[in-house]
């Protein structure tokens, strides 16, 4: 599965119970989209509550808790945690002849775009996916909810 790009971004806390001793390698903490094939590996952590920032909030994780005692990486929990079930993407009719500018979404730069809206005597408005706030240069109407593979 490939993961569908994410605008939202969130803070990962893991709170572990433990003995007095931890590893001398610290924690591994390992992390993905559920149904993903790819997982991030943030090495080295020894605060408790364990913090990891950027992560994305658009789907729910699954998370794995790792100690190396000598003998390689062995899991100590598994555990899921959702997303935050909103999106910061959608998609928008540009309604004006001219210049737009946007992000689009699963990007952190924008982009311009002329938007034509009729050709001959037909009116064809361009929709675009954006992150919701970026879009500028004309009217536009915000529809419905999108997943960042449309521009």
């Amino acid at each position: 599965m490939s993961e569908t790009p994410c605008n939202s971004l969130k803070t990962l806390t893991i709170e572990y119970t433990t003995s007095s001793i931890t590893p001398s390698g610290g924690y591994t903490v390992q992390w993905r989209a559920v149904g993903s094939d790819v997982w991030r590996t943030e090495p080295n952590k020894r605060a408790n509550p364990i913090v990891i920032s950027g992560v994305p909030s658009c789907y729910p994780l699954e998370v794995q808790l790792l100690v190396d005692c000598g003998s390689g990486l062995e899991v100590v929990e598994t555990f899921g945690v959702q997303g935050s079930g909103t999106s910061s993407c959608y998609e928008f009719e540009l309604l004006d002849n001219g210049q737009y500018t946007y992000t689009p979404c699963g990007e952190s730069t924008s982009i311009s775009i002329y938007n034509s809206s009729s050709v001959g005597l037909e009116s064809l408005a361009q929709t675009i996916c954006a992150v919701d706030g970026s879009v500028s240069g004309g009217r536009f109407t915000r529809t419905t909810q999108c997943l960042g593979n449309a521009r």
